[in-house]
This record gives structure tokens, C-alpha cells and sequence, in this order.
């Protein structure tokens, strides 16, 4: 049933400031693919009729896009993408340095928006110290746990929450006693792809890794010093000396891993908050048995990679179609306003996401806007499905000074690839030697940085 027209066109009012924008087509690139019915319910039902009670003379077209690298860089270079879609923090750096995206520095500003981004994420969001991108959500990469295996192991506490390890030491000790007492593998490994350089290098940090540094204007790899090599020295004994991984490591990409962690094939998955619904609604495991930790300190403590996502504007989307989306973003509850509307739009994430048995996390702050983060906590706390106490030691975790680190920044999928390498040589070979390996990774790259970055 659609909203009361009284709140669209209070709508109207508090959108006023963008104004009616004349002949303007908004191809919503955000709009929910088919198989998203109550997304697409929830657009159809509240979020399109507000909109377009508050803007009569803004058509909007229904242009749902699920974004990735291979069908993305056609649309843009033909013009053809939608005027707003989702991407990356990751893909900013490329999108907006090939000239693809449409800076919106200046309308954010104008909007009062751009000083209540989150400072942890202003970062991300830019290019050459311009804004290309608004935060939709961020996060910190931390592990996954399925609480029965933890059960079944006898490794919880006198409440049933899981007895977590908080180094890799006890990381270890913890994987083991799961193969051992419930037959389950300790670990999923990500080793089939990229993804698992990316991985490994969040494990890299926290033994005291820099990947890559700049040094008198020039990019240094640093893939074979110690830090790494103790890392990827760990990474083989977990399948050689203590028998904690699944199977077979390079068959695991991000999907499996969800998989093997939701089945019960495994304890434990490095993983983010923005994936719960993974192990859950996608592979049946109960949302009262999922746990999230922070990453387990190394030498150099904990270190979780941060990363998000941003909605974004392509080349040539006209400013009124930016603000368009904008105010729709409002209407959505991804803005830094508080209103009825955008209330309406977050009680529809969140009942979207009870009904579908995925658990209600809170999430990192994007915005600084203390009115619209209190919204949130109360909205939050109505909503929440599952014991927080599983979620707690994830956000104590992800809120202490430095301990979320954005990803390394030059040629980051090529330095992965070399690293998932090296990964998958330790786990098929028990004589594999970590630090030849990574020597070879490191003159690999570094020739790469020299030719592509260091002209």
C-alpha cells in the first residue's frame, strides 16, 4: 500500500531546496534487480511514490544495475550507464582517474553534506582530493564464526557465546581443537582468486607489513620482507603442520567460503558485516548462530582492512539529475537528514531484513550527523533479531584508533594476484619455501610498479 500523500508532499517541502527540476530523466541504477521482490516492493510502494509527489517534473526510469568490473567500463565508455549506480571505495581510484565518474564536490558541499562524512571514509570517497562518491556503508573486515561448531568443540562460556580467539596464536589453537573435537575444518582459506592476495594481506598487516610504500616519489613494493613471510609461514602450517583448513584451499572463492561457514563445513571465515546475510539466508544458518570478531592481533595488533560501498554518478549525469538522486537518497534513508521519509526508508532495510532471516547489525557510522546516527540507534535497537553480545567484540574491534586501514593503493589487484600465488604454492606444496616465493612476488610487482606507475 503506498504512503499517505500528506507525508510525500511534506516530502516536497523538505526537498525544496534542490527544486522541480524541468525535463529530467533519472535512471535509477539502484533500483532492485527481479529477484529482490520485497526491494522492489518497498521502491514501488513508498520510496518512488514520495519521490515523484515531491518532483512531478522528474521521469524516473527504472534501470537496476549490479555492478562489476566487466559489464561496467563498456556502459560507462558508451554513456550508456545509469545516472546514479553503487560502487567500491576500491574502484574510485580507477573509475574517477580514467575520467569516468562526475565529481560532486561541489553540490555536496552545497547540500552541507560533504563535512558530515565520516572522516574514516572521506579518504575512500575521493580522488586528487576531490569527492566522487556518497558513502552508502562501510565496514571493517573481521572473522565469522558459526557458533553450533564452537558448541559442539565445548569452546563457549557459561552464556553460550563463543570463546573467540583474540591472536593468531590462540587463532590456531582454536581451529585445531574445532577439526579435532567436531571433524569440521577450523578455517576457510581463500584461495581461489585475487580475493585471496586480499585476504593475505589483511593477515600481513598484522604481523607489521606495509605492502607498499612511497619513497622519493616512487612506489616500493615490499612483498618478501619479514612480516610477510612469517604470514604466508603461517598460512602453511595451517594446512601442513595442523590439518585445520577445508580440503582444498584453492577451490574456495568469496561465495564458497559463505558456503562452507553456513553448512557447518567450517568454523571460522574471514569476512565483513556487509556479508551476513551470506551464511544465513543464503545457506541456512540460523542468525542466533553467527558470530563476528574482529580480526586476531598479530605482532602488530589488530588491523582490519576497511572498505565500503559508494553510490556514484558517470561521466556526463547533469547536476539535476544528480540532485535528483540525491533527494532520493533522502527518501532512502542514505542521507545525513532525519525525517519521516527517511525514516520509513530505513525501517524497510530493516524489516526487509528480519523477514528474510538475515541478521540486524547496526553497521559503522558513515555520517557524522549526531540526529541522524541517533535515528539509527533507535531504529536499531526496535529492529535487532539477534544477542548483541555476538556482534560486540566486531565493533570494539573496529573502533579503536587505527585499527581500520584502508587498502594499499597502487596496482592493489595485481599486487593480490601475485600474492594469491605464492598462497596457493604453500597449499599444494608441504615443500613450498614462503620466503622464495615471495622473492619471486616481490620482483614481479615491483617491475609492474616501475612500468605502470614509476614512469
Amino acid at each position: 500500500m503506498k504512503k499517505p500523500l500528506a507525508l510525500a508532499l511534506a516530502l516536497s517541502l523538505l526537498l525544496g531546496a534542490a527544486g522541480a527540476m524541468a525535463e529530467t530523466t533519472l535512471k535509477l541504477g539502484i533500483y532492485p534487480i527481479d529477484t529482490d521482490e520485497r526491494g522492489v516492493e518497498t521502491h514501488e510502494n513508498t520510496f518512488i511514490p514520495a519521490f515523484e509527489a515531491a518532483h512531478p517534473d522528474v521521469t524516473i526510469e527504472r534501470a537496476p544495475y549490479d555492478f562489476n568490473l566487466q559489464t561496467i567500463l563498456p556502459l560507462l565508455e558508451s554513456g550508456n550507464a545509469p545516472s546514479v549506480i553503487t560502487t567500491y571505495f576500491t574502484e574510485i581510484p580507477k573509475l574517477a582517474g580514467n575520467d569516468f565518474l562526475e565529481d560532486i564536490t561541489d553540490i555536496l558541499e552545497e547540500r552541507g553534506w560533504l563535512e558530515q562524512i565520516n572522516p574514516a571514509i572521506i579518504g575512500p570517497s575521493s580522488y586528487g582530493g576531490r569527492v566522487y562518491g556518497v558513502p552508502r556503508n562501510f565496514y571493517g573486515m573481521g572473522m565469522m564464526l558459526n557458533v553450533e561448531l564452537f558448541e559442539e568443540a565445548g569452546l563457549v562460556d557459561e552464556n553460550g557465546v563463543p570463546l573467540y580467539p583474540k591472536t593468531w596464536d590462540e587463532f590456531v589453537e582454536t581451529a585445531v581443537s574445532i577439526k579435532d573435537e567436531t571433524g569440521a575444518a577450523g578455517f576457510v582459506l581463500l584461495g581461489a582468486d585475487n580475493a585471496a592476495g586480499w585476504h593475505f594481506t589483511i593477515l600481513s598487516w598484522s604481523f607489521g607489513a606495509r605492502m607498499q610504500t612511497l619513497e622519493d616519489g616512487k612506489w616500493i613494493a615490499h612483498l618478501n620482507d619479514e612480516p610477510v613471510v612469517k604470514a604466508l609461514q603461517l598460512v602453511k602450517d595451517l594446512k601442513w603442520e595442523y590439518d585445520a583448513l577445508t580440503a582444498d584451499p584453492t577451490a574456495e572463492n568469496w561465495a564458497t567460503g559463505f558456503q562452507q561457514l553456513g553448512t557447518g563445513a567450517a568454523a571460522m571465515y574471514m569476512a565483513a558485516d556487509d556479508a551476513v546475510s551470506q551464511p544465513t539466508a543464503n545457506y541456512g544458518l540460523p542468525i542466533d548462530k553467527l558470530m563476528m570478531i574482529g580480526m586476531p592481533a598479530g605482532p602488530a595488533g589488530t588491523v582490519m582492512l576497511t572498505g565500503g560501498n559508494l553510490f556514484v554518478f558517470p561521466k556526463g549525469t547533469s547536476k539535476d539529475e544528480i540532485n535528483a538522486a540525491l533527494d532520493y537518497l533522502e527518501i532512502m534513508g542514505y542521507a545525513p537528514v532525519v525525517s519521516d521519509i527517511a525514516r520509513e526508508g530505513r525501517i524497510a532495510d530493516y524489516e526487509s531484513n528480519v523477514a528474510n532471516g538475515i541478521p540486524v547489525m547496526k553497521g559503522l557510522n558513515v555520517w557524522t550527523n549526531e540526529e541522524y546516527n541517533a535515528m539509527i540507534d533507535e531504529l536499531y535497537a526496535r529492529y535487532v533479531n539477534v544477542d548483541p553480545a555476538l556482534y560486540a567484540s566486531y565493533y570494539e574491534a573496529a573502533t579503536q584508533p587505527g585499527a581500520l586501514r584502508a587498502e594499499e593503493p597502487m596496482q592493489t589487484q595485481d599486487m593480490y594476484a601475485e600474492l594469491t600465488k605464492a598462497l596457493q604454492a604453500v597449499v599444494v606444496d608441504a615443500n613450498a619455501d614462503p620466503q622464495a616465493l615471495l622473492d619471486i612476488a616481490q620482483a614481479n610487482f615491483q617491475a609492474l610498479l616501475d612500468e605502470q606507475v614509476n614512469k
